[in-house]
């Protein structure tokens, strides 16, 4: 154990947190993380099929080299992928509270009070909700309320605009008139993670506390770890598929489809070539118009 790893166990004040079973999920959590940055092969690379129509306008925005837009690839891929482990964690964190539990993955709520009168729906950031999205919590949570009617039912945002605890006044229908309806159900409720923080422990700092201790523990448990470098290897595997670059990206997203069997592409200098010409023709071309009205 490192000597900041002591200090912190023996000044933990956090009454509601065991110090080693919280050190343990933010040790699993950080190895999650550092696995997220292992070589990759094309296979892994392209698991969840590339958009080669967003590549195509990432690398003529972006001017990015092949090495580039692989290398940008492999971090966005890693940093969705961490988002879903940092998910993992904060619900995990319930499984240390007393009284509380998270169920697990696909398993039903991301948080559950034991005695089944609390039900919590755990998102990120408020702006990850649309309309679409919302209506699909809010009847879940409406469902639950069906099966439970004592039951109180939660969406909770970890990153959210305000502290709040307050009925989720969430569009529903809409009246004769076609104006909207608003849920006044108070078993359905919105909240910041603060209060969800607070609900559960009783102490209205929890949350702020978490988070000044959690710096200092990663801080400490940080391992050497050297970023494997995949981009020549998929560089490599992608060049073998067609001889320009671009084209082997279309053809592994599109290959399903049977006029992709002759799909053909421009080299990028013969495309930047005629480029090139038709505008010096173009500019020719609208030269001599001009010299034409002047006679």
């Amino acid at each position: 154990m490192t000597e900041l790893l002591k200090q912190v166990k023996d000044n933990w004040d956090l009454d509601f947190l065991d110090v080693d079973d919280f050190i343990e999920l933010v040790e699993k959590t950080m190895d999650k993380m550092y696995s997220k940055h292992e070589g990759k092969k094309l296979k892994d690379f392209n698991e969840r099929i590339i958009d080669p129509i967003k590549t195509t306008f990432d690398m003529a925005v972006n001017n990015f080299s092949k090495k580039e837009w692989i290398e940008a690839e492999i971090d966005r891929q890693a940093d969705k992928s961490v988002g879903n482990v940092i998910g993992h964690f904060h619900e995990e964190m319930f499984n240390l509270i007393e009284d509380w539990h998270s169920p697990g993955s696909g398993k039903g709520f991301d948080v559950i009070k034991d005695d089944g009168s609390i039900f919590i729906e755990l998102k990120n950031k408020h702006n990850t909700i649309n309309s679409s999205s919302g209506k699909s919590a809010f009847n879940k949570l409406k469902a639950k309320l069906e099966e439970k009617p004592e039951a109180t039912t939660y969406i909770v945002h970890v990153i959210n605009t305000h502290s709040i605890d307050e009925v989720w006044r969430i569009g529903v229908s809409k009246d004769a008139n076609g104006d909207i309806v608003h849920n006044t159900d108070e078993r359905i409720r919105k909240m910041s993670v603060d209060k969800l923080y607070e609900m559960a422990t009783g102490d209205a700092d929890a949350f702020k506390k978490v988070c000044e201790v959690l710096p200092i523990i990663t801080f400490a448990l940080r391992k050497d770890f050297e970023k494997v470098d995949s981009v020549d290897v998929i560089k490599d595997e992608i060049d073998n598929l067609d001889d320009v670059f671009l084209a082997s990206i279309y053809k592994l997203a599109f290959s399903p489809y049977p006029s992709f069997a002759t799909y053909d592409m421009l080299e990028k200098n013969e495309i930047e070539k005629f480029i090139e010409e038709n505008t010096e023709e173009n500019l020719q071309e609208a030269i001599e118009e001009v010299e034409e009205e002047k006679k």
